[in-house]
């Protein structure tokens, strides 16, 4: 049998808060030391060095929580996953970028129109620090080369699986565009952007 106490471990997201880690390694390191030596008779694992191994770790990964939140932000605009749930596996962090990014697509029971979804989250937007901006300039560069090779397959059909016609659609990544300028500067990932969205105008009758 698997009881509760067999599971303990250290999360990926623990390695953000070392004062957190040391507690929950302290504690979990006093449970399985004693099974290895009392039971097992080896050496105990060593806290120190494991906590410093942690941290040193946790320094390595700490660049990608940014992909995280990049990868994870449709889970809580498409899912049923709540960013309570998000935050508790990946961390208080990651769930703060997936939050500014993802769009708020219900107010109560009630879906909120394409556009007043939009037009909110340019708003927010105008206040997203640069790593907040980052996210959604690479998210918005996805989307626009996935339609853009959507098109070239296709055709203009593409645009009838959309909730909103060509010309909102256009409307939304210029506005986008702006806002994402004005809170990154000349961030390479800004010219991607303007040219695949040249590319999609180009395709405007």
């Amino acid at each position: 049998m698997v009881t509760g106490e067999a599971r303990r471990g250290i999360r990926v997201a623990d390695l953000s808060y070392p004062k957190e880690l040391a507690e929950k390694l302290r504690s979990t390191l006093d449970y399985h030391n004693f099974v290895l030596t009392k039971y097992l008779g080896v050496d105990a694992v060593d806290f120190r060095q494991t906590l410093d191994d942690a941290l040193a770790f946790g320094e390595y990964v700490e660049p990608m929580k940014f992909d995280v939140a990049g990868i994870l932000h449709d889970v809580v605009e498409d899912t049923s996953i709540t960013l309570a749930e998000l935050q508790a596996e990946f961390g208080e962090e990651v769930a703060r970028l997936v939050a500014a990014v993802s769009e708020q697509k219900t107010e109560g029971t009630e879906p909120l129109p394409w556009k007043v979804r939009k037009e909110a989250q340019l708003r927010k937007l105008g206040h997203a620090d640069r790593h907040i901006a980052a996210i959604k300039t690479a998210d918005a560069l996805h989307n626009l080369q996935a339609t853009l090779c959507d098109l070239k397959r296709r055709g203009p059909q593409v645009w009838t699986h959309f909730r909103a016609s060509q010309s909102e659609q256009l409307w939304y990544y210029r506005s986008l565009l702006e806002v994402l300028t004005q809170r990154l500067g000349d961030h390479p990932l800004l010219t991607e952007l303007s040219d695949a969205l040249a590319a999609l105008q180009e395709q405007a009758p």
